[in-house]
């Protein structure tokens, strides 16, 4: 029989590089960009937190994805999860301030599984905007 953890939390992973990021952009941001993220679990539940900014903004700034980074747990998925879908919906903003105090745009993140099937995080805005910094936070159970 599995035990079951609910309260025990385990150690995070350090703030690390979160690697290759996609921009769907007219310019994507440049310059010198800076892409932490860092997760922590407790039992089942991973929660996974990012931040990326840079020192140019990017125009017309649709989303951003990247893959979940390889040293994190793996989702849980239905068995017959199909490639291209919806695994959890997070938390997430891209904007130009570093520290947006009203955001005009509203944002979204989520976890999918991709046409490769592999596991992607997505920032993405209602409206192209200009960005230069973006933030996640997405919570899921993984075995």
């Amino acid at each position: 029989m599995a035990e079951i953890l609910f309260n025990q939390r385990l150690a995070s992973a350090t703030e690390a590089d979160l690697g290759a990021l996609t921009w769907v952009a007219v310019v994507a941001p440049s310059g010198t960009i800076t892409k932490k993220y860092k997760w922590i679990r407790t039992g089942s539940l991973i929660t996974f937190f990012c931040k990326i900014s840079a020192t140019v903004a990017g125009t017309t700034v649709a989303s951003l994805q990247f893959d979940l980074p390889a040293d994190m747990p793996s989702p849980i998925v239905f068995e017959s999860q199909p490639i291209n879908t919806l695994v959890v919906m997070g938390s997430g903003i891209l904007a130009t301030s570093a520290n947006p105090t009203a955001i005009s745009t509203p944002s979204q993140a989520k976890l999918f599984l991709n046409a490769s099937g592999v596991f992607v995080v997505e920032i993405s805005l209602a409206t192209s905007v200009s960005v230069a910094n973006g933030w996640c936070t997405i919570q899921y159970l993984a075995s």
